[in-house]
């Protein structure tokens, strides 16, 4: 939504454009800023799955949230040694943050196959992708809504006398995550219910929250030429 859009990428104050995230000098290592290993491992398993499909045309490799472009360095550099007989046509890179893709321009400036950066999946085209994200659907924003008084509000912050509290507002629920919940009344075991901690200001303590992972839906939302590796 656009309070979490503006929170990430906002030019001057977004996390993602206005400070270093990745790395030891940031807020969190990844698997590919440990070891190349990581990068090489998929890269074979892409290839063995690509050859194994025998696909009529070259296959494209989609990575979502590259980061600084190291795993996709590693994953390049490790196609190189692979069969001739594998047959790639280019990498599409979907980043939202400008500066995360001038990062990756530079790390990625010698890659030996075409590299396009898109915004979104709805980008995607008709040849066979291949998707990649390391920890990238981990790190998208969820909402949350409790069920009170046998109806759904939006669970927020707000500010209170001491700080942050938590507070709910009336909202509509959008009709995914309505369907979602439908699901989940018609087959309870399937369904994403948590109990609130008992320090949760401003809710009790037996009430539900349901956590709708708007954006990981909408993302997974990729058509049938495509594979999450």
């Amino acid at each position: 939504d656009a309070f979490m859009h503006t929170a990430l990428l906002d030019p001057e104050h977004g996390y993602y454009t206005n400070r270093k995230v990745f790395g030891k000098d940031g807020d969190f290592i990844t698997a590919p800023d440990v070891s190349q290993i990581f990068g090489e491992v998929i890269a074979a398993y892409l290839t063995a799955n690509i050859m194994a499909a025998k696909h009529d045309k070259p296959a494209t490799i989609v990575e979502f949230g590259p980061g600084r472009g190291t795993l996709m360095h590693d994953i390049l550099r490790s196609f190189k040694s692979m069969p001739p007989e594998l047959k790639l046509a280019e990498v599409l890179l979907v980043e939202a943050s400008e500066k995360l893709r001038d990062i990756q321009k530079e790390h990625l400036k010698e890659s030996h196959l075409p590299i396009r950066w898109i915004d979104s999946e709805h980008e995607l085209p008709e040849s066979p992708c291949y998707i990649i994200a390391n920890e990238f659907f981990d790190a998208l924003p969820v909402r949350q809504f409790v069920k009170s008084e046998g109806a759904w509000q939006e669970r927020v912050l707000t500010n209170g006398s001491d700080g942050l509290i938590f507070d709910t507002i009336d909202t509509e629920l959008p009709e995914d995550c309505a369907n979602i919940i439908a699901e989940c009344n018609h087959n309870p075991s399937d369904a994403k219910v948590l109990p609130l901690r008992e320090s949760d200001i401003n809710q009790a303590a037996d009430k539900p929250i349901f956590e709708y992972p708007e954006a990981a839906i909408a993302t997974m939302r990729t058509p049938s030429n495509t594979e999450l590796a």
